[in-house]
């Protein structure tokens, strides 16, 4: 009631899920904790997690960490419980950018391979974006470019990303790219279709700009805020002509009408107006007579 304002001493803390006997192996700074599978499982992991630093440059040129720790969990309710109980609400996947730290949740089944090989990728590539930029600048970066670039490092992506946006696409119902900036949906639905769009716009500019344009194009991000003029420096061009441009590229040409009436070629239009109005009446003449 005073107004004074007390602060108590900070402290740090380590939560540790005890709840499981945890398998560790480590090697080159990568450690992997793992509670369900055998040792096969384990190498399996460690081996996915020191490639997944070429799989992320081969998108972006960025240093791998020092040191990473990975807690793997054997499905996706034992993760959320701890997730849960250290204040996240992530289901599938979290990572603790400024502890290096990474939870997934993997089966250790024969068929997990692929989610091995793409989540491990995916989830480095923000702890690799993380360390290059700060924490301040990495949080400035659109969430369609994080996102993508994690999506872009994973050596097998989700193959039915292409036909959802060419569904919504053709539907009308693709987001636009400036509403990807700061958030995700948060229905799973439409959270699924900004992920694949933000892969395949990130697959476009790496395709156009190559390994090194898009370390510029993070770049730009990270040190300009405004997520649709920030590239117009480094590209001259901003968000929506780029989105344009990549729209052109993804589908098909033919359904595209251009979005500035300046842009029309009146002459040429005007000219097949006129030969179709020459031809009609020539026809109806010859009937007539």
């Amino acid at each position: 009631k005073s107004g004074q304002i007390f602060e108590s001493p900070r402290f740090e803390f380590t939560y540790e899920d005890n709840r499981f006997e945890w398998q560790q192996l480590s090697s080159e700074g990568f450690t992997i904790n793992w509670h369900s599978g055998g040792p096969e499982f384990g190498e399996a992991l460690l081996s996915a997690a020191r490639n997944s630093v070429t799989s992320v440059q081969r998108v972006i040129p960025l240093a791998g960490p020092a040191e990473v720790e990975f807690f793997i969990y054997q499905d996706q309710s034992a993760l959320l419980q701890t997730m849960q109980a250290a204040g996240y609400n992530w289901a599938a996947g979290h990572s603790d950018l400024s502890q290096d730290r990474i939870f997934l949740s993997i089966n250790s089944s024969p068929s997990a391979s692929l989610e091995v090989d793409r989540q491990i990728p995916h989830e480095m590539a923000h702890l690799m974006l993380f360390h290059a930029l700060g924490k301040n600048r990495y949080e400035q970066l659109p969430k369609w470019l994080d996102e993508g670039i994690a999506s872009n490092a994973e050596l097998y992506s989700d193959p039915t990303y292409s036909q959802l946006i060419e569904l919504t696409y053709a539907e009308g119902t693709l987001p636009s790219l400036f509403s990807l900036c700061e958030n995700f949906p948060q229905n799973p639905s439409l959270a699924r279709v900004a992920y694949a769009e933000a892969d395949a716009f990130v697959a476009y500019l790496r395709s156009e700009y190559q390994v090194v344009g898009m370390g510029a194009i993070v770049d730009a991000y990270a040190r300009n805020s405004d997520c649709m003029f920030a590239l117009e420096d480094l590209l001259g061009k901003n968000l929506l002509q780029l989105e344009s441009d990549w729209h052109q590229s993804q589908f098909d040409s033919q359904s595209m009408l251009p979005t500035d009436l300046n842009q029309v070629p009146w002459p040429g239009v005007l000219l097949a107006l006129a030969a179709l109005v020459i031809i009609t009446w020539n026809r109806f003449s010859r009937r007539k007579s």
